[in-house]
């Protein structure tokens, strides 16, 4: 994120300019942004909670809860940027349309998009990173397609968080609904990474169920460090509290609620000292040295494996 930031406030001059961000959250980025910048930061998302859990500090950021619309074009944004929304949406078309009417007629104007990176997804065969919440996966191809269909010529395409995620700097084009690439190229070898994507699914659920199988015979349990989307898809597929007694989580706003599909109740990391598991299942080995070094504080001496 700070590397976004970097780019964005640096090599973009988004320094003192107003800035729109559709699907803020709780502002967090937002707020990056405005201090790197000293911009004005607009955050508008209908799913905010009535009182903000992050502590907004910059005096020049205001959220408002709704839904992004042409009303917002008001705001006459130097920067209208969206972070993992427009894949979760029905049609990411439509709200890309959108976001670049409201850029208005600035010549300077800039679109930031930032969506998990499907080429990584798929062919690094990421199994329990596809979530029931994600309508559309982009390739750099495809996104770059989007944005173009959506009249906006692309500036910067780069990959983040381990190639995880893609993000896009855009702005508006002249040559509105011209594709600078020919998307069909890639379809072939793309294909076949799904293929494969198939049959590794296939494979990790035969072997899960024979490591289940063991563990049940052995008299042995496991709990789960993570309740992101892996941690939800993992279970959601081989939930069986006898096997998997525990699920916890760094993340006090995960901690005290429900997974969806197995219903697991997600505890805080601190529940297990008293429950001392054999065996812990990180879900992400993103935060490997994190996660581990927080088993040490709390001297458990668990066997840690990762999904």
């Amino acid at each position: 994120m700070e590397k976004t930031v970097r780019i964005l406030t640096d090599k973009y001059s988004i320094k003192s300019k107003n800035v729109v961000d559709v699907g803020c959250g709780e502002g967090y980025f937002l707020n990056e942004l405005c201090k790197a910048g000293d911009n004005y930061g607009i955050g508008i998302d209908p799913s905010l909670p009535k009182t903000e859990k992050f502590p907004i500090i910059h005096p020049r950021l205001k959220l408002i809860k709704t839904y992004y619309s042409d009303e917002h074009a008001k705001y006459a944004s130097d920067l209208i940027c969206c972070r993992h929304v427009i894949d979760e949406l029905p049609s990411p078309k439509e709200i890309t349309q959108l976001m670049a009417r409201n850029l208005g007629e600035a010549e300077d104007g800039l679109i930031y998009i930032e969506v998990p990176n499907a080429l990584h997804t798929f062919s690094k065969k990421l199994i329990w990173n596809i979530g029931y919440a994600k309508r559309s996966w982009f390739t750099p191809t495809s996104l770059e397609a989007l944005l173009e269909i959506c009249g906006l010529q692309i500036l910067l395409t780069k990959t983040l968080f381990g190639d995880e995620y893609l993000g896009v700097v855009a702005r508006r084009s002249y040559a509105r609904g011209s594709l600078s690439t020919d998307i069909q190229e890639s379809m072939p070898s793309f294909l076949r990474i799904l293929d494969e994507f198939s049959e590794h699914l296939n494979r990790e659920i035969i072997r899960w169920n024979k490591k289940i199988e063991n563990l049940r015979l052995n008299g042995e349990q496991m709990v789960i460090w993570g309740a992101g989307m892996r941690g939800i898809n993992f279970l959601h597929l081989f939930g069986d509290k006898k096997i998997f007694p525990k699920i916890v989580d760094i993340s006090v706003d995960r901690q005290g609620s429900y997974l969806p599909g197995s219903g697991y109740f997600v505890n805080a990391p601190e529940d297990l000292q008293s429950f001392k598991p054999s065996r812990i299942l990180i879900t992400n080995s993103n935060y490997k040295e994190e996660i581990v070094n927080h088993i040490k504080d709390l001297s458990l001496t668990s066997k840690i494996e990762y999904l």
